[in-house]
C-alpha cells in the first residue's frame, strides 16, 4: 500500500489540547482509509509516517511539548518510522566565548535521538 501526501503536514497545539494538523488541499476524510482494519491501518501508518514531511508549529519555548505529545501520541512503532520532520531549534544560552545549548533542546535531540530512528532530514 502507498500513502502519498505531496505537501507537508503542519502540527499545532493549543495549551493542553490535541495535537491539531493542517494539511494544504488535504481532503475532509483523508484518514478514513486507516480505520477499515488494523492490518490497513498498519501498513498505511508505516508509509504515512516513513514518507510525509512533519512540520512542529509552535512557539519555540513549548516545542518540546509538541514534539513529546506527538512522539507518545502516535507512538514507539510510528515515531521510529518518522522520515522528515521540521521545527525550530537549538535554544542556546550564555555569552558568545561560551555558547551552549539549554536543557529543553538537550531533551529535544534525545527524544529524536531515541525514538526516531529512521529520520534522515532533520531542519
Amino acid at each position: 500500500m502507498v500513502f502519498y501526501v505531496a505537501h507537508p503536514l503542519y502540527l499545532f497545539q493549543d495549551t493542553d489540547s490535541q495535537i491539531e494538523v493542517f494539511g494544504p488541499e488535504r481532503p475532509p476524510q483523508w484518514l478514513a482509509l486507516l480505520h477499515v482494519n488494523r492490518q490497513i491501518h498498519a501498513e498505511a501508518a508505516e508509509s504515512l509516517f516513513g514518507t510525509v514531511h512533519f512540520v512542529l508549529l509552535d512557539e519555540k519555548r513549548a516545542q518540546g511539548c509538541l514534539l513529546q505529545a506527538f512522539l507518545t501520541r502516535i507512538g514507539p512503532a510510528n515515531s521510529a518510522s518518522l522520515s522528515h520532520l521540521s521545527m525550530d531549534f537549538p535554544n542556546l544560552e550564555g555569552t558568545m566565548e561560551e555558547l551552549k545549548m539549554r536543557d529543553d533542546s538537550l531533551q529535544r535531540f534525545q527524544a529524536l535521538q531515541e525514538s526516531c530512528t529512521n529520520l534522515t532530514t532533520l531542519e
